[in-house]
């Protein structure tokens, strides 16, 4: 394949990090078109979808980041396809359960530092988006808050979910194996790679996000914690060990 595909992102969403994972691992060339919250849906809709990641193929738009897993996996050669039926089991646990409280946790830490979400959040996006963003910033910020139910209580509740998760795949991988699912590298482990990202803040991310000394004196505590966490230490090896530089 040697004509990029178009990626619509929101560049900072871990989901979208999950796609360009993916599709940097079958080594299928794309071009990144990034938005940010909200504005992204002016270029979703004409695309025929309404929410990121999006992945504009010759067949068509896939909006789901499983989705655009299959159809990456489809064109790889056996050996190197990412999904199993365990695999796909994990990657849907960790899509419902990790992901949505890792990006609650992401939200409420740096809300409170609009300079954080301008200097991290705007990579890529069009300079129109980046001119309007401090403008729109709260009106962004009260729409997430309705759309993800977002409130100290469910930010307290996400983070005994988050820990759970964490405590879940460290008691499976303690068995020695250096995969999920065994001895090889599946969409089981980018899954959790890229949903535990909002928490952990990888410094090999697909964009620079902001690192735990960026974060007040709570939330820097909380980060270096998911990272000395067992499963925490597991996700920052796949990040290091198993992501490719992105293909242009």
């Amino acid at each position: 394949m040697t004509v990029p595909l178009r990626l619509i992102t929101i560049p900072i969403s871990h989901y979208c990090d999950k796609v360009r994972w993916a599709l940097e691992y079958a080594g299928i060339p794309y071009r990144e078109d990034a938005h940010v919250q909200g504005f992204h849906r002016a270029a979703t809709r004409p695309a025929g979808g309404h929410s990121v990641p999006l992945l504009v193929t010759p067949e068509g738009p896939l909006t789901d980041s499983a989705d655009i897993v299959r159809w990456i996996d489809a064109r790889l050669p056996a050996e190197r396809r990412l999904t199993t039926p365990e695999a796909r089991a994990w990657e849907a646990r960790f899509d419902a359960q990790l992901g949505p409280p890792a990006r609650l946790w992401a939200y409420d830490r740096v809300a409170s530092r609009p300079l954080l979400a301008w200097r991290y959040g705007l990579r890529g996006v069009p300079w129109w988006e980046s001119a309007l963003f401090p403008l729109m910033y709260i009106p962004i910020l009260q729409l997430v808050r309705r759309v993800l139910r977002w409130n100290n209580d469910t930010v307290k509740q996400g983070m005994v979910t988050i820990r759970q998760e964490f405590d879940h795949v460290a008691q499976v991988l303690r068995d020695g194996r250096p995969f999920l699912c065994g001895d090889r590298f599946t969409i089981a482990d980018l899954t959790f790679a890229a949903m535990s990202a909002a928490v952990l803040l990888p410094p090999n991310y697909g964009i620079p996000l902001p690192q735990p000394d960026d974060l007040p004196a709570e939330a820097r505590a909380e980060a270096q914690q998911w990272r000395a966490h067992p499963a925490g230490a597991f996700a920052l090896r796949l990040y290091r060990e198993h992501r490719r530089a992105k293909l242009a």
